[in-house]
């Protein structure tokens, strides 16, 4: 599970870095507080909880799958609500801080709230990567 989370730091640290980075670069504006090491080390330790124990209990794969769903969600969820942004906040500031992009995020936003949008960005991310990781270990990759 260390190695989930680690994994999540430096995904989560990197694509802040570029992203804020990049930014400032091409516009030279400042973006604020985005997605980053914290995120990606929550979003890595749920995906790796649940492939863990997947594999511990020899969960059938859409058994294994619904487990992240839940524990990707939880967390994402509790994150949000304590502060966190995930992807999907940060390209809505992209999208307010560049009102003539083509970026659409408002639609999401207010169709789910930020802790909403954070819940099914988290589900997906570990439901993706645990069955990733279950079909590579079956396969022996």
């Amino acid at each position: 599970m260390a190695g989930g989370a680690a994994g999540g730091v430096v995904v989560g640290a990197l694509g802040s870095a570029l992203a804020s980075y990049g930014l400032r670069a091409l516009t030279g504006m400042e973006l604020g507080r985005v997605t980053g090491l914290f995120e990606g080390m929550v979003l890595g330790l749920a995906a790796a909880a649940a492939t863990v124990v997947a594999w511990r209990l020899s969960l059938a794969r859409p058994v294994a799958v619904v487990a992240a769903l839940v524990c990707g969600a939880g967390i994402a969820a509790m994150t949000a609500a304590a502060g966190g942004r995930f992807y999907a906040t940060t390209l809505a500031i992209l999208e307010w801080r560049f009102p003539h992009s083509d970026l659409r995020m408002a639609g999401v936003g207010s169709a789910l709230g930020e802790i909403g949008t954070a819940t099914l960005e988290g589900a997906v991310f570990a439901a993706c990567i645990t069955f990733t990781n279950i079909i590579a270990k079956s396969r022996q990759i």
